[in-house]
């Protein structure tokens, strides 16, 4: 899949979840998760050769799914596409959104000085929005780096 192709899929995946879903769950979990995994997986292992452009879709597209699965107070139905993301993207006090945005984090850091102002707005707000602020081993937080 091409970085484009990955922005995509984040973004779709993302305005799937805000309709409803419907009871098919079962079966298809295993499968389900196994294949969001994969795909976050070749995400996050191509991540750095992203553009600016990817690279703030495919951000602000997770964040939108951390946004709309995370701690909402609902509970989501065992199986489902929505628990499956939750605990993917969510999982045990948000642990894999602070390992997954800190990693988008690093790999951007290259890169940052490509952005137009317009995804660079986009993808700072993607991080307000998973309400993830990543730190790094010097104690700084990439707020302060792009302050």
């Amino acid at each position: 899949l091409s970085p484009r192709d990955v922005a995509t899929f984040w973004t779709l995946v993302s305005k799937f979840l805000q309709k409803r879903s419907r009871g098919q769950h079962g079966q298809m979990q295993k499968q389900m998760t196994h294949q969001f995994d994969t795909i976050l997986v070749r995400t996050l292992e191509g991540i750095e050769a992203f553009g600016h452009r990817d690279l703030t879709q495919t951000t602000l597209g997770l964040a939108k799914i951390v946004k709309n699965v995370g701690n909402s107070g609902k509970r989501l139905p065992k199986g489902s596409p929505p628990q499956i993301l939750h605990d993917l993207l969510v999982g045990n006090d948000a642990e894999n959104t602070r390992f997954i945005f800190r990693h988008i984090a690093c790999a951007s850091m290259p890169a940052l000085h490509q952005f137009d102002a317009r995804h660079l707005s986009n993808f700072v707000y993607a991080y307000a929005l998973a309400e993830c602020t990543p730190k790094f081993e010097d104690g700084s937080t990439f707020y302060d780096i792009l302050a």
